[in-house]
């Protein structure tokens, strides 16, 4: 899987003949998939994809995305490198009208721009699903030296929420404060007047 895709391909030629592609995808337009990442760092995407048309003439896509992305460990706040991989089957459709007719295990993917199929677009779409929603290193000793510091600063710091239980327990071994208590001083100073 080393040759770059063309980044537009005719899905209906090609689910004509039944062929397969397989190779690097450009990943220069991948503005969304961008988003995700460490800084501006560039990712590495792989798409291998079988086209197809079933008995409806519809044509169906069967694929595999592979990426490297560095994104932000969630954990220790540094990149982290992450292989995601993806498999799909979608229905290349040329309106949201012919979503219906697809079998329900078939995702639809609307050729919007015309009849080509955007093969950067189709590959952006499929990492970003495969994407872990809370990136981290696998374990906490990779997160190096920014982690450790962020763990002793935990240590350090008291519990809030035991401090709110103590001083709720000393409130109720006190005296309970009426808190119309104010209400009645303000009523007995009105009628001394």
């Amino acid at each position: 899987m080393s040759s770059l895709l063309p980044s537009r391909v005719d899905p209906l030629r090609l689910a004509q003949s039944g062929s397969k592609l397989e190779g690097e995808v450009e990943t220069g337009r991948m503005s969304r998939l961008q988003d995700y990442l460490h800084a501006d760092t560039a990712p590495q995407v792989w798409l291998s994809a079988s086209f197809a048309s079933d008995s409806a003439g519809r044509i169906l896509l069967d694929g595999r995305v592979e990426a490297r992305v560095e994104m932000t460990c969630q954990r220790c706040l540094e990149a982290v490198m992450l292989e995601v991989t993806g498999e799909f089957t979608i229905g290349v459709i040329r309106s949201a009208d012919e979503e219906a007719g697809l079998p329900d295990d078939v995702d639809p993917f609307v050729m919007e721009r015309g009849p080509e199929l955007d093969l950067a677009e189709l590959a952006e779409d499929e990492v970003i699903l495969a994407l872990p929603v809370i990136p981290r290193h696998e374990s906490s000793e990779q997160c190096g030296e920014r982690a450790a510091v962020l763990a002793a600063q935990e240590e350090e710091q008291p519990d809030v929420a035991a401090q709110a239980a103590a001083s709720d327990e000393e409130q109720a071994a006190g005296q309970k404060e009426n808190p119309f208590a104010v209400l009645r001083e303000l009523k007995d100073d009105k009628s001394e007047d």
